[in-house]
């Protein structure tokens, strides 16, 4: 990342922290029933890559250690320790703000023992050495460039570990230009941006055995559900408007894969070359 960019990105990340801080709680008991059942996981990202982390680690069949690259606040590992057992999560960031707001979120969870939260940046090669079971880069690849951030998480991945990435995408400029002038809040940091066709075929060049699952075809329209983040508390409605417009994207994307173009985003899970 340029000095420039990352000087942007540190100071909108401040912004994002100092209202994380006061948003801090344990994980609810709800969101770890959810993502252990994992039921909806070909509608919902999130449920997908919980769902592959704990086959993967009952596979393993001992305690799998995992890197949450471009961690944040650190509620994804968070949620993956409460959610998967035999895990130890080392969780990285480049804001020192987030990185705070981080280890309290571990301290109120009780995870000081299996969660660690540093700050780091993978490009200056601070995962060097490393040799992590499974490597998460979720919402963080568009922060930065790929060609150089990348090939560092694999070399801290044990070969035949897992790797999973969870990135919007853009492969129609069309549609590309047309979010860009729809009238809704973005919750965007200054430099991000949606990775390319040619940035994702990069990636699959990189790693072994990778299957692609894309989504928000329809169901980019949930940002327009007021209760979209709210479903595991009541709004039947809201879950039956999520669920229908995911099944959409399925059903059509199945029968018309060229829509994949049009799709919003990616989870990508490959392996590291032997």
């Amino acid at each position: 990342m340029k000095e420039d960019a990352r000087k942007r990105e540190l100071e909108y990340q401040r912004t994002i922290a100092e209202k994380r801080m006061q948003q801090l709680a344990p994980v609810p008991e709800y969101v770890i029933k959810r993502y252990r059942k994992s039921k909806h996981w070909r509608v919902f990202p999130k449920e997908l890559i919980y769902r592959e982390i704990q086959q993967y680690v009952k596979q393993l069949g001992r305690e799998a250690t995992i890197c949450d690259f471009g961690c944040g606040d650190a509620i994804n590992s968070c949620e993956i320790a409460k959610i998967v057992d035999n895990t130890k999560i080392f969780a990285f960031d480049i804001s020192p703000d987030l990185v705070e707001v981080a280890k309290k979120r571990i301290r109120i969870n009780g995870l000081e023992g299996r969660v660690e939260c540093i700050v780091g940046d993978a490009e200056k090669g601070d995962l060097k050495g490393r040799n992590f079971d499974i490597m998460l880069a979720l919402d963080i690849l568009h922060h930065v460039d790929v060609k150089k951030a990348v090939p560092p998480l694999i070399e801290a991945t044990r070969p035949g570990g897992l790797i999973i990435v969870d990135e919007p995408i853009a492969y129609s400029e069309l549609l590309k230009r047309i979010r860009d002038k729809v009238p809704v809040e973005k919750d965007a940091s200054p430099d991000e941006r949606q990775l390319t066709k040619q940035e994702i075929s990069y990636l699959c060049g990189l790693l072994d055995n990778v299957n692609i699952w894309y989504f928000r075809l329809f169901s980019r329209f949930s940002r327009f559900l007021r209760n979209r983040n709210k479903i595991d508390q009541g709004y039947p409605l809201t879950k039956l408007a999520l669920l229908t417009l995911g099944w959409l994207d399925v059903g059509l994307i199945t029968l018309l894969p060229f829509l994949e173009q049009l799709s919003g985003g990616i989870v990508m899970i490959g392996r590291r070359p032997e």
